[in-house]
Order: C-alpha cells, then sequence, then structure tokens
C-alpha cells in the first residue's frame, strides 16, 4: 500500500533535486532517509558520525526499515530521532511524515538509496539530492590514475556525497578506539561474488586479530555449514523477531 504513495511522488522528484549539497556548516536540520544494504547503510552512518563530529550543531533525523534501527542508534547515537517504518505500515508512514514536517530538514540524503522508498522521505527537505543521480555523476567523471585508489573508496564517494572532505589513502591508519574488545565478521552476502570463502574468511580473521589483539571477542555472522570449521569464534544468529 505504500508504494502507491511512494509511486504517486515520484514525478514531483526531478523537479526537487539539487546537483548539490547546500554546505554543511551552513546546515542546521539533516534528513537521512536510509534503505539499502546492511552493509552499505553502515557505511553511510559511520559518514553521517564523521559529519556529525565535525558539524556538531547539525540536528539529524533519520528514516529506515525497522531491521535498521539498532544500527542507526548504535552508529549516530546523538541523532534527534530515528524513526522505523515497514513496508505496508501506512499508519508509520502517517506518523513518519508528520515527523518529518514538524522536524522541517534543510537537506534530504538517501545514501545507498536506489528505491523510490528512500527518495520519498528525502525529498521532502527543503533540499534533496538524489543518490542515484550523485552515483552516475561521480562515476562518469573522468580520474586521474593517481586519484583513482582514493576515488574507488566507497567511504570517500559517501564523503564526497555528504559534501565532506576526502581522505587520502596514504593518511588512512588503525582505529584510534582502541581496545576493541568485541567484533562482528559477516562474510557472507546476497551477491555471490562478493561473499568471502571460509579460507579468505580464515585470513581476515588472522589479520583481525593481528590488529586488534587475541584477546578480541570475535564474532561470526554467518549461515553457511562450512563456516563452522572456524575456531576461536562466537556465533551469531538473528532472533526470529528481528527477520520480518
Amino acid at each position: 500500500m505504500n508504494r502507491y504513495f511512494y509511486r504517486k511522488r515520484q514525478h514531483k522528484l526531478p523537479s526537487l533535486a539539487v546537483s548539490a549539497v547546500p554546505a554543511l556548516r551552513h546546515t542546521r536540520r539533516v534528513l537521512l532517509s536510509l534503505f539499502g544494504r546492511f552493509g552499505a547503510i553502515c557505511q553511510a552512518l559511520s559518514v553521517a558520525r564523521e559529519a556529525s563530529i565535525q558539524h556538531p550543531d547539525i540536528e539529524w533525523l533519520l528514516i529506515c526499515s525497522p531491521q535498521l534501527h539498532p544500527y542507526c542508534q548504535a552508529l549516530l547515537p546523538k541523532a534527534k530521532a530515528i524513526i522505523s517504518i515497514g513496508r505496508n505500515d501506512l499508519v508509520g508512514l502517517y506518523r513518519a511524515c508528520r515527523e518529518i514536517k514538524q522536524f522541517r530538514p534543510e537537506l534530504g540524503l538517501n545514501p545507498w538509496g536506489h528505491g523510490i522508498d528512500s527518495e520519498y522521505f528525502a525529498s521532502q527537505a527543503v533540499a534533496y539530492r538524489p543518490f542515484n543521480s550523485f552515483w552516475h555523476e561521480y562515476h562518469s567523471t573522468p580520474v586521474n590514475s593517481g586519484d583513482a585508489i582514493s576515488h574507488g573508496n566507497f567511504f570517500n564517494m559517501l564523503r564526497n556525497y555528504f559534501g565532506l572532505a576526502t581522505v587520502a589513502k596514504s593518511n588512512s591508519r588503525p582505529y584510534s578506539f582502541c581496545p576493541v574488545r568485541r567484533i562482528m565478521v559477516s562474510p557472507e552476502s546476497s551477491e555471490a561474488k562478493r561473499t568471502l570463502s571460509p579460507a579468505m574468511t580464515q585470513i581476515l580473521l588472522q589479520r583481525v586479530r593481528t590488529q586488534f589483539g587475541k584477546t578480541c571477542d570475535i564474532w561470526l555472522a554467518a549461515s553457511d555449514h562450512r563456516y563452522r570449521a572456524l575456531e576461536g569464534l562466537t556465533r551469531f544468529k538473528k532472533k526470529k523477531k528481528s527477520q520480518h
């Protein structure tokens, strides 16, 4: 039922879009519409967290699916509000639109959002930058060979989308919030070519232990029985409630 309203608004989207994000230092309220793959949305939330640190005066309103709600809470805890809405939740759709209207966002972003659901919410801000348009523009821009690695970095791409300065590969360094006590590793993907084999997962785990220490508690989120041979891990399983 919700898709009826999403499609009804779809023809208005081109006239609402902007080609570039207004300077974040001049923005006070940002709406993030987060509907996509878990890993991709976690990337977007990490970059949003960078933006919130650089611009502490910005208020954030997040719209997401119920399954993504705990990730939003963990990665952007200073968000003013996080609204979760299911696919066929008409009452939730009404409440979300009412909250957006009361929040009065100046900028709407839908990082990694390729569907009309993410565009529906993000486009209700005063200025709205569709991720689909940015994606095609970003990848069609000629890049010097020396900048190819930085340009292909998904985090830098998202920083560009958010209007933040990109980070050169040579400046990257290990996480500074050590000691890390718990890490979750998810080697499986909905795309077979992106899934790590048990052998590759074992190599990744060795690198994780080398960087963060052998005392770090590593959780493995994998359903395939082939990963059961990996030792020294805690198995992570979803509850039935979280799968709906």
